[in-house]
């Protein structure tokens, strides 16, 4: 699997100009990718339009740095692995909103880092600003990378373990690594299994028949990496851990009444989409599949097809698999092309870019597209929504309840962040957000899994204790649905919630993002609405 690979690139041409060393255009190189890089994480970590799940991941990390554990003590929808890397900065940055997309994005940059290093030495350093340009620029790309949950951590470990494959030589050594990135990538998130078991499968086969220690270095590195972050949990509570993980999501997503549209996958990313289709048509005709970068490119495609296909879920489960499949398609774009005149390269790239700002807009707020007649037929219904005014409603969502709220009552509601933000506690029933509440399962099994049940929300929100209840605006996000099923809530006792917060709570802050109320005799101020 090393043909491809071995092909030198030719050496790099000398122009007139400021850059005339290599080492300059390199460093202007790194410098410009770090720039702007930056400037488009930051606004997506400030304007970034607060998501539903950010809220109870913030919770979930925080509590696993005190001590508590996923499954046993609170129920959470995905591998344990990723609340406790985030723990660790999160513990010295402090756990809220923007620190943790800061982190997420921390991981990211640095995913994009390593496949941007490779690419410069497989191709040429001006390749390799492109591809890193491309991505620090892409508004999907960037949204979701940032977001409070798992794609940052996941996208990180996907692209060492692509890293490992591709770099480092065939052996033991390589092997075992390959096994130990897979089992901590599944343990963070696990639709990531098809990408780490097509590398772990391809690092077996380099061209010849593996010894055998080669397998039991893959097999080690695996069972070390279960070992680590799985195997404690189903020793603990085997029962609750297998149907937070795998359970849930097996009677949960046949259910969905949803499925992704055209729009919502070929937005996603389609540069790197039409990069990999012309790309796979170069290696197919030169023969250059059956190679370390074939391997990385199935590898991407199976987990894309496994997470978007037949119907999907949400296109935002693509993502870290996007930079493999970028990778090893742009190293084989470049060498077809790379005899092409400069000229043409440009135009190429130009046209590129084109696709990819023209059907996801960088720093344009969704309001404002939408109303660009026919560019919102392009643009997808889920694209990245920024709201320039989050940093100010934050503020003044942490404030009210700063002032309202004691340090040692709890903070009910769905809108979790705000516990986050104003270091107030969470029953652990509740510490799903919107996923929390279950109007099926027997009462013995929901406390045994850690659900809410109608009657301890009705009791919360009656207590005297609740002195504010955090929702969202989205009437469905405040335990519109039962889990498992995503059944919709009945009527009636949506109507019976409204009846009871309607008389004990008086709305306190509503905007785009956060609505509080906060009850009657802890505040006689005026409803604030934007």
């Amino acid at each position: 699997m090393d043909s491809v690979s071995s092909v030198p690139p030719p050496s790099a041409s000398r122009s007139d100009g400021a850059f005339r060393s290599p080492f300059a255009f390199v460093l202007a190189a790194i410098v410009l990718g770090v720039v702007v890089h930056l400037v488009s994480a930051g606004w997506h970590v400030l304007f970034g339009a607060l998501n539903t799940d950010e809220g109870f991941y913030a919770v979930v990390t925080r509590a696993v740095a005190e001590g508590e554990v996923p499954y046993r003590d609170f129920g959470f929808t995905q591998p344990p692995l990723t609340p406790y890397v985030n723990s660790v900065p999160l513990s010295f940055a402090g756990f809220g909103l923007f620190s943790q997309r800061m982190v997420n994005g921390l991981w990211g940059a640095i995913a994009l880092a390593i496949a941007a290093r490779w690419l410069a030495r497989r191709t040429r350093p001006f390749w390799s600003l492109v591809f890193a340009l491309g991505f620090s620029l892409s508004a999907p790309w960037m949204y979701f990378i940032h977001l409070g949950k798992t794609y940052g951590l996941t996208t990180l470990l996907v692209m060492m373990a692509a890293w490992v494959f591709l770099a480092l030589p065939g052996g033991p050594r390589r092997n075992f690594l390959i096994g130990l990135l897979g089992a901590l990538g599944v343990a963070t998130r696990l639709p990531a299994a098809p990408f780490f078991g097509l590398i772990w499968v391809a690092a077996l086969w380099p061209g010849r028949r593996s010894v055998a220690r080669e397998l039991h270095a893959a097999i080690g590195g695996m069972a070390v990496g279960l070992a680590i972050t799985v195997l404690p949990f189903a020793l603990m509570t085997p029962g609750n851990a297998w149907y937070w993980v795998y359970e849930f999501h097996r009677i949960s997503v046949p259910n969905k009444q949803w499925h992704l549209a055209w729009q919502e996958i070929t937005t996603l990313a389609p540069a790197v989409w039409l990069v990999a289709i012309i790309a796979a048509g170069i290696a197919l005709r030169r023969r250059w599949l059956v190679s370390r970068e074939g391997a990385v490119f199935f590898a991407a495609v199976a987990a894309l097809g496994a997470n978007l296909l037949p119907g999907g879920v949400y296109e935002e489960y693509a993502v870290p698999f996007l930079l493999p499949l970028a990778l090893s398609a742009a190293a084989w774009l470049y060498d077809g092309c790379r005899e092409m005149k400069p000229a043409l390269t440009l135009a190429a790239l130009f046209g590129l870019a084109v696709v990819q700002f023209g059907t996801a807009p960088l720093l344009l707020r969704n309001d404002f597209t939408e109303r660009r007649g026919s560019l919102s037929s392009l643009l997808t219904p889920n694209a990245p929504r920024y709201n320039p005014d989050l940093p100010g409603q934050l503020a003044a969502a942490r404030e009210l309840i700063d002032r309202t709220v004691p340090p040692n009552a709890p903070l009910i509601g769905t809108n979790l962040i705000l516990a986050t933000e104003t270091g107030r506690a969470v029953p652990p029933e509740l510490r799903m957000g919107s996923f929390a509440y279950t109007g099926e399962l027997p009462p013995a099994t929901a406390a045994r899994l850690h659900f809410a049940t109608r009657e301890q929300l009705d009791q919360w929100f009656a207590s005297p204790d609740t002195k504010a209840v955090a929702l969202f605006r989205l009437p469905d996000l405040n335990y519109g649905w039962s889990l498992p099923s995503f059944d919709r809530t009945p009527e009636n006792l949506r109507g019976h919630w409204q009846e009871i917060l309607r008389r004990n709570y008086t709305v306190a802050l509503a905007d785009g993002q956060f609505l509080v109320l906060v009850r009657k005799s802890a505040t006689n101020e005026p409803t604030r609405q934007q």
